[in-house]
């Protein structure tokens, strides 16, 4: 069995749903009860080992796939219990991990690099400066994992997620990264509220996904960390190459600049291990606009 921490997120429903489709016997857990999902839903706080206990005895696991946690704005609105979550619950994970000795897959961000001024993309052994709250969360999360493999035998992966587009990936903050997908071949306006001169790194759901699956399913050794494959784009050419997808887009950019995110990143020790190919945004941005044509 396969536990998925945030299985209702964004993230973790699209991995809940592929493992399913798959074969895959999975086990979400959250603090909050299913939103009727196919697969099983159990309520489960990371942050009580009580309810870590019980769960691990009930349930015979045998890979764990930690996605759950407050993200970077809710991280900032509530920071004590973003280090309850987001630090305190993954090592009470990790240490039921080291228990039944179940590999461990850690949903970590490009967040946890910091250097969004760097030139030079980034490897996975470089010195790491994140540049806000989440991303200290996210890298401290990254340590805590390679020390405990160290000194406990953990066998621990963290996966550096860049920004996340596709359908049913926006959020009250970035919309966009929905919308760009769902809005493309039927006109109207888009707002994407960062600045045009941002530049991010992304990947589309179904690519990451794929990516998540092979780490988790794989029997070779894994490495402690690996920067994901994904595209940096710049926010204006991105308006840009919508509306020149569906010309009867307007797609307005706005004012909005992270800070925490590094654009450039080196993904060839990911490459070199799992030779996934994945598609480029201007390829599922075209693909999405031909299916929402025929709909």
């Amino acid at each position: 069995m396969i536990l998925v921490s945030g299985g209702n997120g964004n993230i973790g429903k699209a991995l809940c749903m592929e493992l399913c489709r798959r074969g895959f016997e999975v086990l979400s857990i959250g603090r909050r009860a299913s939103d009727q999902q196919s697969y099983p839903h159990v309520p489960c706080d990371i942050t009580l080992m009580d309810d870590l206990d019980r769960l691990f005895v009930k349930h015979h696991i045998d890979r764990i796939v930690h996605l759950a946690g407050l993200t970077n704005t809710a991280a900032l609105n509530d920071p004590e219990l973003a280090v309850e979550i987001n630090v305190n619950g993954s090592l009470n994970l990790m240490k039921k991990a080291v228990e039944y000795d179940i590999p461990f897959i850690y949903g970590s961000s490009v967040n946890a690099i910091g250097l969004p001024q760097i030139d030079v993309p980034v490897k996975e052994d470089d010195v790491c400066v994140p540049q806000e709250f989440y991303g200290w969360t996210k890298r401290f999360v990254e340590e805590t994992g390679i020390a405990l493999s160290k000194a406990e035998g953990l066998r621990f992966t963290a996966l550096r997620i860049p920004t996340v587009l596709g359908e049913g990936q926006g959020s009250v903050n970035t919309p966009w990264r929905e919308t760009c997908f769902t809005r493309i071949g039927k006109g109207g306006e888009l707002n994407i509220n960062y600045h045009s001169d941002v530049r991010i790194p992304v990947v589309h759901i179904d690519d990451l996904i794929e990516m998540i699956c092979a780490v988790l399913l794989t029997d070779q050794e894994r490495k402690p960390i690996y920067n994901l494959p994904c595209e940096e784009i710049n926010i204006g050419r991105f308006a840009k190459t919508l509306m020149e997808i569906d010309p009867s887009l307007k797609v307005k950019t706005g004012e909005r600049k992270p800070k925490g995110m590094c654009s450039r990143i080196d993904s060839s020790l990911f490459r070199k291990d799992y030779p996934i190919q994945i598609q480029t945004v201007k390829e599922r941005l075209i693909e999405a606009k031909n299916s929402n044509e025929v709909l």
